[in-house]
């Protein structure tokens, strides 16, 4: 299906509405008639050069070419599974992808720990998602929010709340979540 990643998101850090966005979007890219969707389908070979190309593309059923100017090869996105801090073997420790979906999970919670960039700006995947960061903290809010006497801990190596971002950063701590940094070489344990 059309929208990766963004199917886990509900609201964007502003309250913006995720799921109405992506339907709109989704929406508009399948009634495009210069747009042809192939889901389920791999890019087999391709040829030729900017504005004229040749692609052969694979589906469950066959193989056709595709004459086209333009590709977007969009291979879905999904969060990254890890083995660290106790990920899948504890029902205590989910991602913040999950609490997005089943914010009940923490009902109940005294206290909440948020560990940024887990598998993450390390050298077999040194880049950073640029919204992980953003996400831990608007959820972190909104605990406080609801209940203001659950401790809540966001473990940084770099706090990415960039831009407009920030303003969530300083609300967070006036709440009363507290930051605390770590060192590659000092993660938490």
């Amino acid at each position: 299906v059309l929208g990766g990643a963004a199917r886990d998101i509900h609201s964007t850090w502003s309250g913006q509405d995720v799921p109405s966005y992506l339907a709109g979007l989704v929406d508009r890219i399948a009634q495009h008639p210069d747009i042809e969707v192939m889901l389920e389908s791999e890019v087999v070979n391709a040829s030729g050069f900017v504005g004229n190309f040749e692609t052969e593309v694979s589906t469950a059923d066959k193989t056709r070419t595709v004459a086209h100017g333009v590709t977007i090869i969009a291979t879905g996105g999904r969060a990254s599974d890890t083995e660290e801090y106790l990920y899948s073997k504890s029902d205590r420790v989910t991602r913040w992808q999950d609490l997005e979906n089943e914010p009940e999970k923490l009902k109940g919670a005294k206290s909440v720990a948020f560990i940024q960039c887990v598998g993450s700006r390390e050298d077999q995947r040194p880049y950073c998602s640029r919204i992980c960061c953003t996400a831990s903290v608007k959820q972190a809010i909104s605990i406080k929010e609801s209940d203001p006497d659950t401790s809540v801990f966001i473990l940084y190596r770099d706090i990415r709340t960039y831009g407009e971002r920030e303003l969530l950063y300083k609300k967070a701590r006036e709440l009363g979540v507290l930051f605390i940094r770590y060192a590659i070489d000092r993660k938490p344990v």
